[in-house]
Parts: C-alpha cells; sequence; structure tokens
C-alpha cells in the first residue's frame, strides 16, 4: 500500500510539472547619452517599461535607480516592448517569449537581426513637446481666402477702367443705356398712435 501511495503521488507531480506553464525574465537597462557623450542612467519613478502582448496580457515596471528593470514571470506570446518617459524618447521593439521559456528580441520595423538579452536601450533625442512656428511664406497668401479677396479686389480696380477707356462712345452709350435706374428706397411713416382717455367715476 505504501509503494502504491508513492508511485500516485509521483504521478501527481508529473503530471503538475508538465502542465505548468514555462515563463520567462525579461531585463535590461535603459540609457541616453547627453552633449558630453556620457552614459546616463534614468533612474526616476516617471520612467516605465511597458511590456503589451495579446489577449491582454500586459506587464509593467518601474526602472531603478541604476537604469535596470526587470519583468518576472512573463508567459509565451509575441509582445511589443516600450518606454514611457517624459524627457526622452526610446524605440520600440518586439519580443517573443517561446513555449520552453527562451527569448528572441528584435527591433518593432526589423525582425530579421536578433538584439542581445538583457536588453540595452539607448536614446539620443530628447522629448520635444513644442513645435517651432513656421516662417511667413509667400505661397501662403494663395490659400488665404482675405488675401484673394483683396487681389482680386485690386485688379478689377485697374482693370475695368482700362475696359472702359478702350470702350468707343457708341458701345459706352448702349452700355449706360442698359443699366437700370436705381429705384429710391421707400420711404417709411409711422403710424399714429390714438390714446383713449379714461374717466374715473
Amino acid at each position: 500500500t505504501m509503494n502504491a501511495f508513492w508511485i500516485a503521488i509521483s504521478l501527481l507531480l508529473c503530471l503538475t510539472v508538465s502542465h505548468a506553464k514555462t515563463t520567462a525574465t525579461i531585463e535590461g537597462t535603459l540609457e541616453h547619452f547627453q552633449r558630453e557623450q556620457i552614459p546616463r542612467y534614468p533612474g526616476s519613478k516617471d520612467v516605465k517599461v511597458i511590456l503589451s502582448g495579446r489577449n491582454n496580457k500586459d506587464y509593467s515596471t518601474f526602472v531603478n535607480r541604476d537604469g535596470s528593470f526587470q519583468l518576472f514571470e512573463v508567459e509565451s506570446g509575441v509582445y511589443l516592448l516600450e518606454v514611457s518617459s517624459n524627457d526622452f524618447l526610446y524605440p520600440q521593439l518586439r519580443v517573443d517569449v517561446g513555449k520552453s521559456g527562451q527569448v528572441r528580441i528584435t527591433k518593432r520595423d526589423d525582425v530579421s537581426s536578433t538584439l542581445n538579452h538583457p536588453i540595452r536601450l539607448v536614446s539620443d533625442r530628447r522629448a520635444d513637446y513644442f513645435v517651432p512656428r513656421e516662417g511667413f511664406q509667400v505661397m501662403s497668401l494663395l490659400t488665404n481666402p482675405m488675401a484673394l479677396m483683396m487681389g482680386m479686389t485690386l485688379v478689377m480696380t485697374w482693370v475695368i477702367p482700362k475696359m472702359m477707356s478702350s470702350l468707343d462712345e457708341e458701345a459706352l452709350k448702349e452700355l449706360q443705356g442698359n443699366q437700370t435706374p436705381l429705384e429710391p428706397p421707400p420711404t417709411w411713416q409711422p403710424t399714429p398712435v390714438r390714446f383713449r382717455t379714461i374717466k374715473n367715476k
């Protein structure tokens, strides 16, 4: 009976291990370079590493003071790794976790080249939230309705007198005769108001 008991326990443990999900740990370091080309580590609570996957499989963690991060117990699947930072921009990576726990990291737009793991993400540009003001352009006047109206008015004030001066006397008299005279506007006369006096009894 004892042998049967231990055999049953062994079979149960084997089934548990076989059905257990294999996970992986995604780790790396964030860096950015300033003008003096000295590596700086963004150790701040405002910097967050997000691993987004399908079927609502999302993992996230804050970056340590030395720039390192770890994402534990990541299940198998395809993920997009991105960094949320207020100061610097980092490239997005694609992370493939196999069923046996192997990790393959590539760029999002280039899956042919494999990157090393642990990850080393370097950002060399700051996040710019301000759009520079555009300078004056002559071509922008052609798309401005007010400028087009003013231009047409100036052209008409110069073209119409030239056209009128080029007409002969007979054509000018005929043109003036075809014009209908303007009628004077109707006069408005107020209607008199009559007041009735009420006598008190």
